[in-house]
């Protein structure tokens, strides 16, 4: 057997290997690029925006969350990076050099050629030209490339746990402002009708007053409160702004701002299951289960653990299989079979003496691993504590709500009572005042109430994670 062809047969081997390889990755990212990008929601077609559809245009749209995305994407890149190491390495040099001889040298080999040909000539310049191939096929280092190779894929979860925590975040906040916008609404409402009331009044104490029946004070009276409604009016306006402002943000709209023609959806009556008592203990089951933080931190905790096992591995030997072709030419590139050697061998590397280096990044990953456990134990309780104390907001809201519902119910009443009583004269205008202002109070603080319960339950799905499982977070999964 010809050692020269062998050689050049193993170094063509593992380039076929090589090129297939990557052949294959290309392929596959051409395939992932070629994925179509679902199609969300379209503003043009958004007449009234309800909460779920905000958070479907969030998912879809907000920087930060597609930032995550491109960090899974880079994750899943560091994998294969590590796998890249199980892969042999593939080197190609090439050089060329002209080389002037001192006069002496080249005196001296012009004699000795001539020796044996008295016609013969030396070239000077001499041009040396050389190529080469050279092989490293890893093939053992203490498993270390597999502990790697798991770390990245666990990198990568991580990285796709904090990505969902976003989403997460995202959609409670997402939830929160459109609620602040809704009870800003709500209130401006409310004080339209305030003010309308009493525009309404003030232009029956003019009518009294033209015709003898009334008094300029109760007319003075009656435009101080629609003044003051007015005023109220255009402060709930000006929140109401605010926080649309705050919502389109959240929505990634460019200019923080919601198109005109999107109206915000009503806000409705509470419903029986917001009525309801949470169960805390599913709750709080749910959540050590599911919680993007809880997923995190077990995954750091075996991160550390192969850290651990990386350094220990140092204390194995590595072994290499390394290949080489190479050749020198003179005078031209023409190379020949024959202008080539080979090399092969196999090589084994084993430190006997680091300096205490590998032990010490050893105990470094222990210490590593038990602070993660600590870490995790610490998000544990403050996510009971979180959802515990979320879980007494809801209760208290739910009976803040049923009692602002009675308090303006019989507001109402009285309010009606009392106006026919003023225009039969039977009422004071001060008694009026009065109840009119307890009735817009009540309404504020019914609105208050609903909007404080709805907001305290989406808090509460968010602390738990359960709120990745409503339909805008399973909507945007599905189309990924």
């Amino acid at each position: 057997m010809n050692p020269s062809k062998t050689g050049k047969n193993i170094c063509c081997s593992i380039l076929v290997l090589i090129l297939l390889q990557g052949l294959g990755h290309h392929a596959g990212a051409s395939s992932n690029e070629s994925e179509k990008t679902a199609p969300f929601l379209d503003w043009s077609r958004i007449t009234v925006l309800d909460l779920q559809t905000a958070q479907r245009l969030a998912l879809a749209d907000n920087p930060s969350i597609q930032a995550t995305e491109v960090r899974i994407a880079q994750a899943k890149e560091r994998i294969a990076q590590a796998r890249a190491a199980y892969w042999p390495r593939l080197d190609a040099t090439a050089s060329a050099s002209r080389i002037w001889m001192p006069d002496n040298e080249y005196q001296e080999s012009l004699y000795t050629a001539r020796v044996f040909d008295p016609g013969a000539t030396v070239d000077d310049p001499q041009d040396y030209y050389r190529a080469g191939l050279t092989t490293t096929w890893l093939l053992f280092d203490g498993f270390e490339r597999r502990y790697k190779t798991r770390r990245a894929l666990n990198t990568k979860d991580q990285t796709i746990s904090a990505s969902d925590d976003a989403k997460r975040l995202l959609l409670s906040s997402v939830s929160l402002s459109f609620l602040n916008a809704l009870l800003a609404r709500e209130n401006i409402d409310i004080a339209r009708t305030d003010e309308a009331f009493f525009l309404n009044l003030l232009e029956e104490a003019k009518s009294r007053r033209q015709i003898g029946t009334g008094s300029l004070s109760d007319e003075l009276n009656f435009q101080i409160q629609a003044n003051a409604a007015i005023s109220d009016r255009i402060l709930a306006e000006g929140v109401y702004k605010t926080a649309l402002h705050s919502l389109a943000a959240l929505l990634g709209l460019a200019d923080a701002s919601l198109p005109s023609h999107v109206k915000l959806a009503p806000l409705e009556e509470a419903t029986a299951d917001e009525m309801q008592v949470p169960d805390t203990e599913q709750m709080l089951a749910y959540a050590l289960e599911h919680r993007p933080e809880i997923i995190q931190g077990r995954l750091a905790i075996q991160n550390a653990s192969l850290e651990k096992k990386m350094a220990n591995s140092n204390h194995a030997p590595t072994i290499n299989l390394t290949a080489s072709v190479s050749g020198e030419r003179e005078e031209n590139t023409r190379f020949e079979g024959d202008d080539f050697g080979n090399t092969i061998g196999l090589n084994m590397t084993f430190n006997l003496f680091s300096g205490g280096l590998y032990r010490a990044q050893a105990r470094e990953a222990m210490q590593k691993e038990i602070e993660a456990r600590k870490l995790l134990e610490a998000a544990k309780i403050d996510i009971a504590n979180e959802i515990r104390t979320t879980i007494s907001n809801v209760i208290t809201t739910q009976t803040q709500l049923k009692l602002q519902q009675s308090i303006t119910r019989l507001s109402q009443e009285n309010r009606d009572l009392v106006e026919k009583e003023y225009k039969a004269g039977q009422a004071s205008l001060v008694r009026l005042n009065e109840s009119q202002r307890e009735l817009t109070s009540a309404q504020n603080g019914t609105a208050l109430a609903l909007v404080a319960l709805r907001q305290s339950w989406w808090s509460l799905m968010s602390e738990t994670g359960m709120i990745m499982e409503n339909e805008a977070f399973n909507y945007l999964n599905n189309n990924e």
